[in-house]
This record gives C-alpha cells, sequence and structure tokens, in this order.
C-alpha cells in the first residue's frame, strides 16, 4: 500500500540527525544542510485510519513534511528503512506519504534443484532483494550437502562462517535469515541418535545467532524406508506430528526468540489426502507451514485457498511460490515474466510469500522484481506496468523489446497452466496468440515477417551490457533465434517443397528448449494436410 498525499513540493533536503547508520546504507538521499528529520511511533499520528490493520503494520511508516523538518511515524528501524528506500527514489516530495506492505513475511528462498547460487553472487543478490523491500532470505538449496545429504554433519569453521557471512548481511539490509533443513530422505524417525544429532545440527547455528529455522519433509518417498519406523508409527505423518513438535519444544528450550517452519510432505492441494489435516491439527499452533498453493506450481492462488488451509491447519499459509523456479520437469523452460494470478486480497488470509526463483539469479530478477511489486501492494498490483517498470530498471532502453519477445517465445509455465499438473494442450492452456491467430488465417506471409520482426529484436539482447544474464539464457536465446530462422527458411521454400519445410520445421523439434514447440508443430499438422 503506497500513498503520496498532499500537494507536491519542490525537492526537499532532510538531514535526519541522530540516523547516521541508516542514511549510510543509502548514501545519496540526504544532504547534510537539509532539513532535521525526527522519528515518532506510529500511534502518535493524528490520524491512524492510513494502517491497514490486514497488513504488518510494524513494517509501515508515514512522512510528514513541514517548512522545519520531517517526521518520520515508524515503529522500527525495518520501516525507516523503507523511508529510507523511498526518500532516495522520489524527486519531488508531497506534504505527506506512507508506506505499508501488504505481505507480512516477503521472502526469496533459495530452495531450487540444481547447483547453488555462488556465494558472491548471493551477497551480491541480498542487498537487491532489501532494496525491493523483501524482508526475508530462506537459505535451503536442494544440492547443498550439509542441508540435505549430509545433514548429521556439523559446519566446519570456513563452511560455518561462509554461511554466517549471508546471515550478517541480511541483518544490515534488515532482512530475517531462515536456515533450513532437510533430513527426511534418511532420518530414521524413531532413532533418538538421529534426532540428537538433528538437534546438535540446529543448536550449532542458533549458537552462532541465527534464529529461524525451517525443517523440510517435501519430496520424500511416503512410506517408511526404516522397518523400526514401521513398528513405532502407524503412519508417516504420525511420525512427523511427533519430530515437529520435538523438534520444536528443542528449539524453543534454546530460546523463545526463536521462529519454525515446516514443509509438510503434502504441501499443495485441498487436502483431501488429510496428511495435512491431521499435521495442521496436531503440531504446535505457532509453528508456520508452508504451502504452494492448489498446486505444486499453481496458476492461480486464491484467498479461498487460503482459507481452506486455515481451516484445515489452523493457521494461516506461509506460501512457497514455486515461479518462477524452472528445477525437475520444467529445465527446459525459462520464465522471465511477471507473476500473475494471485489475489490482490491474498494477504489478508496469509502469513506471507517466499519466492523460489530459478537457479539462474540474474534471469529470475526480471521475475522477482514484479513479485515484489506484488507483495508490497497487491491490491493495486498491475502485471503489465510493473513488468514495464522491472525491465526499465534491469535493462537498457535499446535491449527492452527484445527481452519481451524473448519471454514471449518462452511463455510456457505454469502461469500459462503448462506442466504435469495441468492438461498437454489442454482448453485453458495460453500459446502464442499472435502466431496462432496468423496460422488459423493461413497467413504464411505474416508468419514468416512475424519471424523475421522477432529476430531482429532478439538480436538486441546481445548488447543488454550483462554478461551473467546473457550466460544464464543463452541456451534459450539461442534456440529462439533459431526458431526464427527455421521459420523463415521454411516458409521460404513452402510454395516449391512442402515436404521439405514440414522437414525443416520437424528438425527444430528435436531441440531440448521448449520454445515455441507447440506452434512448430501446428504449423507441420497445417502443411502436412494441404
Amino acid at each position: 500500500m503506497r500513498q503520496f498525499n498532499g500537494q507536491t513540493r519542490k525537492t526537499i533536503k532532510i538531514n535526519p540527525q541522530g540516523f547516521e547508520r541508516f542514511t549510510a546504507l543509502v548514501p545519496n538521499a540526504f544532504s547534510p544542510d537539509g532539513l532535521p528529520a525526527k522519528i515518532e511511533a506510529p500511534d502518535t499520528f493524528s490520524q491512524t485510519d492510513w494502517f491497514d490493520a490486514g497488513g504488518p503494520v510494524k513494517e509501515a511508516y508515514r512522512a510528514v513534511l513541514s517548512q522545519d523538518g520531517i517526521t518520520v511515524y515508524a515503529e522500527n528501524e525495518r520501516a525507516f528503512f523503507y523511508f529510507l528506500l523511498d526518500v532516495a527514489e522520489i524527486k519531488d516530495f508531497p506534504d505527506s506519504f506512507c508506506f505499508q506492505p501488504d505481505f507480512a513475511v516477503r521472502g526469496v528462498i533459495e530452495g531450487f534443484y540444481g547447483t547453488p547460487w555462488p556465494h558472491e553472487q548471493r551477497l551480491s543478490l541480498i542487498p537487491r532483494f532489501a532494496g525491493l523491500r523483501f524482508n526475508a532470505f530462506f537459505y535451503g538449496p536442494k544440492d547443498d550437502t550439509y542441508i540435505r545429504e549430509n545433514w548429521r554433519d556439523l559446519y566446519e569453521v570456513n563452511s560455518l562462517e561462509q554461511l554466517l557471512e549471508i546471515k550478517r548481511l541480511c541483518d544490515k539490509f534488515f532482512m530475517d535469515f531462515y536456515y533450513l533443513l532437510a533430513p527426511a530422505f534418511s532420518i530414521c524417525y524413531s532413532d533418538p541418535a538421529e534426532f540428537r544429532a538433528l538437534i546438535r545440527k540446529y543448536e550449532q547455528l542458533y549458537l552462532a545467532g541465527v534464529r529461524h529455522f525451517s525443517l523440510l519433509l517435501d519430496d520424500i518417498p511416503e512410506v517408511f524406508i526404516h522397518q523400526q519406523d514401521k513398528e513405532e508409527y502407524p503412519s508417516l505423518v504420525a511420525a512427523h506430528i511427533h519430530l515437529v513438535n520435538n523438534v520444536y519444544s528443542a528449539l524453543k528450550s534454546l530460546g523463545n526468540d526463536i521462529t519454525f517452519t515446516v514443509c509438510p510432505t503434502e504441501y499443495w492441494g485441498n487436502g483431501e489426502q488429510g496428511y495435512l489435516t491431521q499435521l495442521g491439527q496436531n503440531i504446535a499452533l505457532d509453528i508456520d507451514m508452508f504451502y504452494t498453493g492448489p498446486y505444486i506450481c499453481s496458476c492461480e492462488i486464491t484467498e479461498e485457498n487460503a482459507g481452506n488451509f486455515e481451516r484445515l491447519t489452523l493457521r494461516k499459509p506461509l506460501y512457497w511460490d514455486n515461479y518462477p523456479v524452472n528445477d525437475a520437469n520444467m529445465t527446459n523452460e525459462l520464465h522471465i515474466g511477471p507473476i500473475t494470478g494471485r489475489s490482490p486480497v491474498l494477504y489478508r488470509r496469509a502469513k506471507g510469500m517466499v519466492i523460489n526463483p530459478m537457479e539462474f539469479p540474474e534471469a529470475s530478477m526480471i521475475s522477482i522484481f514484479t513479485i515484489a511489486d506484488y507483495l508490497c501492494d497487491a491490491q493495486t498490483y498491475d502485471c503489465e506496468k510493473s513488468y514495464t517498470h522491472a525491465l526499465n530498471s534491469l535493462f537498457p532502453a535499446n535491449c527492452v523489446t527484445g527481452i519481451r519477445t524473448l519471454h514471449e517465445l518462452c511463455y510456457k509455465s505454469c502461469l500459462t497452466r503448462h506442466g504435469e499438473q495441468y492438461p498437454p494442450d489442454g482448453p485453458d492452456s495460453k500459446h502464442h496468440h499472435l502466431f496462432s491467430q496468423y496460422l488459423e488465417a493461413d497467413d504464411y506471409a505474416a508468419i514468416k515477417r512475424f519471424a523475421e520482426i522477432s529476430l531482429a529484436e532478439l538480436k538486441q539482447v546481445d548488447s543488454c551490457g550483462n554478461p551473467c544474464f546473457l550466460e544464464e539464457c543463452s541456451q534459450w536465446l539461442d534456440c529462439a533465434k533459431d526458431f526464427c530462422t527455421t521459420v523463415i527458411n521454411a516458409m521460404n521454400c513452402l510454395a516449391t517443397s512442402p515436404d521439405n519445410a514440414a522437414a525443416i520445421l520437424q528438425k527444430y523439434l528435436e531441440r531440448p528448449q521448449d520454445i515455441m514447440k507447440y506452434e512448430v508443430r501446428q504449423l507441420i499438422a497445417k502443411i502436412d494436410r494441404e
């Protein structure tokens, strides 16, 4: 929720005396000879109706300007930090302006399958996430051996220091650092020694300063792998209830300042299997539960979906949104579009939302940018406006059209109802509308022209000035160019040799990247019919 009320003033310099620590984070926001500033509690402001009681009031601020200075009504350092970020962006200050994010937890989770982000790159990303008003970073890459395969092993000195470097950077930028542990592929639930090993691992992190913990029970076999567990527990969910409650109790014994989140084995759906209900209604109520919505990768997430989860589990969901991640069965897709299909009032029924990027962080930043807009201001979120802002903020103007074209050709994702949870070529699946329109009209000249224009636009991306982005997207960018070239070549020989045109197109389908393959198959089918 953003409000910029009152008449616009000329640019005002501000010097918030006593806030040197904060101004250092945004060094160009203030001038030494500017107006003084003071900070007050939000409830001392005369008008309290600017707060949305359904959002995180503690992270809200309101700034009021006068000729003598500026008063910032903010409850804590994080709220004041958001004021500083906004000040750095506003050129002409109104008499009064405020900010309150909609979702209480706005997180980025490094939780994908694939190569974890390089440490130095991860460190460079955290300030960028904070600048977009994310307030939590969840560390849990599936291929980090300390988290999954070797979960019993304590961190060695160098590895622990590297992890704590991430935590300290999160602290500096007012983001909560969450540590995720995934023992469920090998743990023997009924073995006390296994439980002690798990708690020792958490305790090592607690003593190092970590206070936010998660236990991952996702993507595991839904049967016991140890005979003594089969004899001890009547069901997997019974074992999980016992484990979750005992881990939480042990963590609370370390200190009351901890938070604990669990990712259940059944982390999506409507609860009809019964696991969600049993787990939710039998673990401590102040344990948060991850949930991905109606599907593992959900096209839409509604307020009703959140309400159903709360009814089943007795707590609001903490959404783990599997967009823009492209792991598992999505590795041939590139997800660089804006977030869509999330209810504008979802925050009222959710604890928060944590987004799972691709293993390609620079490519993920486009979607992350739009997700940040949604999490801060879901009520007025406009995906096209946010997407345009993201592209203009991340790339030079001369390549924005090319990146849009790349996204339009790489349209396949859960947001367009593609993937294993959606019927192949289902009636609700979205495809490339313009190409399909030309194909339906038998306008082969327009199809060729479309390919020629798209190829020229894709070549603009090469000059984006971001070598990391180009490296991450290279296989899809090359494939998209190949698609255009293939269509052009096929259309050139269509009139004289339809068989050759079809063969050229068929060859393209051998590429692993999933770009416009549906459209190519449709084009081949039409050529064959004629």
